[in-house]
């Protein structure tokens, strides 16, 4: 039995699976004869320039064709990678009998190829926790929290010598005074945003204050009862009372598993798509008509080549 569940998780069994479906799906809605060339995909100039402005949505022939001549080398063999993957799956929903001779169903067509193999391996994608505990410690900056400051901030407008001479007497009289935060929101200018900040993250903060201002502010120690500062930002100076401020942070695997778990299943699912649909290609022999340059290029060579 163990043997049995081993064979059917391999992605290989489920891309055989998978064709076999396809194939016994084919007969019972067609009966045409395959055509001898209906796994040889010939690429001549006329269609990759007709391909190129499908892609660019600028159907001029001699616009397309001086693009092509500006493309480098790798540009080129992307170009016709793209061409020959549309192309091969093109087919493949051809031989269900949904082809027209249509740009936009072709698009469609090849769609519904790629949801098919994408469906059909959603169905069997299973990840073990050892699998997820590998994914989260390879990818665990995308898991990082931000580091978030609570604070209070009273503000001049300005960053001349008498912006800064007055946040200097608001400092002293608030000091002097010991005014607490609640009763300091009256002090200074109005500032353009807000005048207290709950759990903000750094990337907030700098978007409201400016990179000089977080950076200061995320140097700080936490102080209910003092006004720090002043602190220049891109807006002028500010005294600041610093409630809480908590460093960047990955919480748990634990913590997180679903979410995780999740985002592993779906890059295995990808991967085990693009693998499926890469088979579909490499069924076919690309041959390149007119594109010398073409030739050259070492991707089109396939098994079939090697026989």
């Amino acid at each position: 039995m163990t043997l049995v569940t081993s064979c059917i998780r391999q992605p290989l069994v489920h891309f055989l699976i998978m064709g076999a479906f396809l194939f016994v799906f084919y007969l019972a809605i067609t009966d045409d004869e395959a055509s001898e060339d209906g796994h040889r995909i010939v690429v001549d100039e006329p269609t990759l320039l007709r391909f190129l402005q499908y892609r660019s949505k600028s159907f001029d022939p001699n616009m397309a064709a001086q693009k092509l001549s500006a493309l480098n080398m790798s540009k080129r063999e992307q170009l016709l990678m793209q061409l020959v993957r549309e192309e091969a799956l093109y087919r493949e929903a051809g031989r269900l009998g949904l082809h027209r001779d249509d740009y936009v169903i072709k698009q469609r067509m090849v769609q519904k190829v790629e949801y098919l193999a994408r469906g059909f391996g959603e169905a069997e994608q299973l990840i073990d926790r050892n699998a997820v505990a590998t994914y989260y410690v390879e990818n665990i900056s995308r898991y990082e929290e931000p580091s978030i400051a609570t604070f209070a901030h009273v503000f001049v407008r300005g960053l001349d010598d008498n912006a800064r001479q007055r946040i200097k007497g608001l400092q002293q009289a608030l000091s002097r005074e010991d005014i607490a935060f609640s009763s300091a929101m009256g002090r200074g200018d109005r500032f353009v945003y807000h005048a207290n900040y709950v759990e903000r993250s750094r990337d907030m903060i700098d978007s409201h204050f400016g990179e000089r201002f977080g950076a200061k502010l995320f140097e700080m120690s936490p102080d209910q009862k003092r006004w720090q500062g002043p602190v220049a930002s891109d807006h002028g100076y500010h005294l600041v009372m610093l409630f809480k401020r908590d460093p960047a942070s990955v919480p748990s695997l634990d913590s997180i598993y679903p979410r995780v778990a999740e985002d592993a299943r779906r890059v295995a699912l990808d991967q085990q798509t693009e693998q499926a649909l890469t088979d579909i290609v490499s069924n076919y022999e690309v041959t390149f008509e007119g594109l010398p340059w073409a030739e050259t290029l070492a991707w089109q060579t396939s098994d079939s080549d090697a026989g």
